[in-house]
């Protein structure tokens, strides 16, 4: 299977808390052992064009001695508009489409661009070409390993060196054939986030 061409280094920006919250996804830069089972899943996430799923997020800080929950609905429509709706304990929404990210809470709403903000680009933009099934607009930003579990498959994710303020040290995805079942991210020191995801399928 030949290399795919890793594209000139994007200029980077982001958004902020969300995907700390937990959203992201994968990539492949180089080819492995497991080159073929990650052309595999992005092939089987690109049969799916529209997406949608409820979520469960716990996150650990050092400062609560227990996890905070959020529950919500995932929408993502290819190839790039990813919404997250939070239901509980406080309503939110966050929209990523292009490079424009819009935040809503009650009657107050932000937009602003990608840009703005550099750390979770890589983020972003990973989980969006992840969900879309391509894989040259994941290798700007991340390094992979997969691995077959009793589940199903997982993706080990490592920002690269180059990403500058990285947020996480590191994105564990697990799921089963072309669905993603939870996204944990880990911060370092403890801190993590767990999002369970289960899909829905459209009426």
């Amino acid at each position: 299977m030949s290399r795919p061409r890793r594209p000139e280094p994007r200029r980077r920006g982001s958004a902020r808390h969300w995907l700390v919250l937990g959203l992201a996804a994968a990539c492949g830069a180089a080819p492995s052992a497991h080159a073929d089972t990650i052309a595999e899943l992005l092939a089987a996430f690109a049969q799916r064009p529209h997406q949608q799923a409820r979520f469960v997020e716990q996150t650990y800080t050092r400062l609560l001695k227990r996890p905070s929950e959020t529950t919500g609905e995932l929408y993502f429509d290819a190839p790039d508009r990813l919404e997250k709706r939070t239901l509980t304990p406080t309503r939110e929404d966050l929209l990523v489409e292009g490079e424009d990210i819009t935040v809503s809470r009650g009657a107050h709403r932000r937009t602003f661009r990608m840009g703005d903000i550099p750390p979770l680009r890589p983020l972003l933009e990973g989980l969006r070409a992840t969900l879309a099934g391509d894989m040259a607009g994941l290798n700007a930003h991340f390094s992979v390993s997969s691995a077959s579990t009793e589940a199903g498959w997982l993706l080990t994710l490592q920002p690269l060196a180059d990403e500058p303020q990285a947020l996480y040290q590191r994105i564990l995805i697990r799921g089963r054939d072309g669905r993603v079942q939870s996204i944990q991210i880990e911060r370092g020191a403890g801190e993590r986030s767990l999002m369970t995801i289960t899909p829905v399928e459209p009426p």
